[in-house]
Order: C-alpha cells, then sequence, then structure tokens
C-alpha cells in the first residue's frame, strides 16, 4: 500500500448497506465522503468514521441530476484533493438515465 491517504465516497450512507459500507470503509483506513437524500440522518455515520479515526465529509448530493453530481465532485476535489474518484460517481448516474 502506498503512502497515499485512500479516500472513498460512498453514496446512500445515512442508514443500511450505505452506512455499513462507509463505517466498514473507515475501519479499514478510508476518510470517506458520505452522501443521502436525507443528509440530516448522517451524524451518526459521520460520527462512526470519525471514531476510527478518519476522516469524514457531508456531501450534497443527488445522483439523478448532473448539475448534483458536478457540484459534490467539485466538493470533493477541494475537501480531498481526489479527483480520480470523479469518474466512479459519474458512471452511477448513467444507470438513472
Amino acid at each position: 500500500m502506498s503512502a497515499e491517504k485512500r479516500t472513498a465516497f460512498v453514496t446512500g450512507a445515512s442508514q443500511g448497506i450505505g452506512a455499513a459500507i462507509a463505517l466498514a470503509l473507515a475501519r479499514d483506513g478510508f476518510d470517506v465522503a458520505v452522501s443521502s437524500t436525507h443528509p440530516e440522518k448522517l451524524a451518526p455515520v459521520v460520527s462512526g468514521i470519525e471514531a476510527a479515526g478518519t476522516r469524514a465529509v457531508r456531501v450534497a448530493l443527488d445522483v439523478r441530476s448532473q448539475e448534483s453530481i458536478d457540484k459534490a465532485m467539485a466538493q470533493m476535489a477541494l475537501d480531498y484533493r481526489a479527483r480520480n474518484i470523479c469518474r466512479a460517481v459519474t458512471r452511477t448516474q448513467a444507470l438513472f438515465n
């Protein structure tokens, strides 16, 4: 593994499988950006990520909207300096077209 910090972006992270994935990634040492259509429900997940000793960022995102995806990617680039994440999330949007 390289010395570079790994970063993950989990959509639907406020509950269920999304929350479990975000927390598992944090336990594995990833910084994790989380998003949800219910951002008010992200607080427990963010707390869990931080308790694992990694960084958490809430990102506003509606994967059905290209404009929302573009804004989320710009935030990710600023918060994490991790532009390579953009490709994976942008591909997800194609599922809704």
